[in-house]
């Protein structure tokens, strides 16, 4: 994974389930990971990096993010906001 930007946990970091790269493949595509594997949330891994870092992971690593909404984007149309 490349971050040209960087991440923060405040800016919507990737966050990854640890172990979830052992999961099934049929099962992740279900969306039904076998009972009782959903890692407590203490578990999950928040990565924040510099701007121009590598972060080598699984490709089966299950992980997201939220989208940051700290960046203010001008409106195209030019309004004020």
């Amino acid at each position: 994974m490349l971050c040209p930007d960087g991440m923060t946990e405040e800016g919507g970091a990737t966050a990854f389930l640890p172990g979830s790269h052992l999961l099934a493949d049929d099962d992740v595509a279900a969306a039904r990971p076998p009972r009782g594997w959903q890692p407590p949330l203490k578990d999950i891994v928040t990565l924040a990096c510099a701007p121009g870092d590598l972060v080598p992971i699984h490709p089966k690593v299950l992980h997201g993010g939220e989208a940051d909404h700290r960046l203010h984007r001008p409106d195209p149309a030019g309004a004020a906001r």
